[in-house]
């Protein structure tokens, strides 16, 4: 990687680590919490995302030699060290920064979960080679009790690097360099997330509801417990006086509320496979030499985008609904959730049949997907009215 030049030639080492700062602060307000207005690609990355993505890597390498020569230097001649910082490890962060901001760009196309990637990764080397360098930087006694912390800070630049330098399309344990490994990661993430709270929720509700009938989330005065001065609260107590078990009246409402969790899943699982469904239709293959796409293939695009923004409000609205679910159940706000969740799907679930694209012909999905969204929409809607119906029923607060 090739020095910037004289802008950082006069940099002391102190001053190469504020420059850095500045560099992660940059990364840090890049825009991952939303998506590109428009997806450039599904599948097959455009030779524009390429571009930034092989930048991303020469900078990784570099920076992955330096910081070992850096720590090797830091420990002989702190001079020597400062100029490998300014020459080589700034240079290479810069050039990280780049490459992330070219992913950033609305023109580049990238849903969230694919930049939230990239960022994360980019700033994982810059904060790692702000750490290792700042080991050198301060008073000359100072650099020999850093010796091994600078080792340590080493491997952590080298690790990062290496999320970097790794990134190959189809290997699931690396960075996602595609809209659709992305996508799919924050899938799987969902579901996993609904399973572990249906697990756990089951497991409250198997274990029967608590026997102190009336007082069940208090103490034997009919109180709740109160939380002497300096003292810890208990877990019981964190939860308001409650316990991790459900009264009577509750049983019933936290057995419907988690029959939702499960339709989440599913509307999540549905969304994940639709997407791939129509991504194998699209005809990208192409974009990789610098064609751009049919008109139909943006539609179809903007299409998976759509569904892929409503599966995100089902797998983020699913963790707030099991967070209202925990006992004791408060009435309004569980209600509250109850709805906010059930909209969230029946969203999704109309993206899912209406596939009518613009100015273009409609399009089918396939039959698994077509018949488990049939499925879908029927317990929803059973579901929802279940689970309002046990909330009104419920003799809580």
């Amino acid at each position: 990687m090739a020095s910037t030049g004289a802008p950082t030639a006069a940099l002391s080492l102190d001053e190469v680590v504020q420059t850095l700062q500045r560099l992660e602060e940059t990364l840090k307000s890049l825009p991952d919490k939303e998506s590109a207005p428009k997806l450039s690609h599904y599948r097959v990355v455009p030779s524009s995302l390429q571009n930034a993505y092989d930048l991303l890597q020469q900078a990784a390498s570099s920076i992955h030699a330096g910081s070992t020569k850096f720590a090797l230097m830091g420990k002989i001649d702190v001079s020597q060290a400062t100029e490998m910082a300014r020459d080589t490890l700034l240079p290479g962060c810069q050039w990280i920064c780049t490459g992330a901001l070219v992913v950033h760009q609305d023109s580049t196309g990238c849903t969230k979960s694919l930049r939230h990637a990239i960022k994360r990764a980019t700033r994982a080397v810059l904060q790692s080679t702000i750490q290792l360098v700042q080991c050198f930087t301060g008073d000359a006694a100072a650099f020999t009790e850093n010796e091994q912390l600078a080792a340590q800070r080493t491997g952590a630049v080298w690790e990062a690097c290496q999320t970097i330098l790794n990134m190959q399309n189809g290997q699931a344990s690396s960075l996602p360099i595609s809209n659709q490994l992305a996508m799919r990661r924050e899938f799987s993430i969902y579901i996993k997330e609904c399973n572990e709270t249906m697990q756990e929720f089951q497991e409250m509700i198997d274990a029967g509801p608590s026997l102190d009938e009336g007082n069940e989330h208090e103490n034997g005065d009919g109180e709740a417990d109160e939380i002497d001065e300096g003292e810890e609260p208990s877990w019981e107590q964190f939860l308001g006086g409650g316990t991790d078990q459900y009264t009577l009246q509750e049983t019933p409402i936290a057995t419907s509320a988690l029959a939702l969790v499960k339709c989440s899943r599913g509307c999540i699982n549905v969304a994940m496979q639709a997407c791939d469904d129509v991504g194998k239709s699209l005809t990208e293959d192409a974009t990789g030499n610098g064609n751009e796409l049919s008109n139909v293939d943006e539609a179809r695009l903007q299409w998976i985008l759509r569904l892929f923004n409503c599966a995100q409000a089902v797998g983020e609205g699913m963790t707030d609904l099991g967070a209202a679910m925990y006992p004791p159940i408060k009435r309004q706000e569980l209600e509250c959730q109850i709805l906010r969740q059930c909209t969230a799907m029946e969203e999704l679930l109309v993206c899912l049949f209406d596939r009518t694209l613009p100015e273009y012909e409609s399009f089918d999905l396939g039959r698994n997907v077509s018949n488990l969204a049939t499925k879908l929409q029927l317990a929803v809607g059973r579901r929802k009215d279940e689970a309002l119906e046990a909330v009104a029923l419920g003799n809580i607060d």
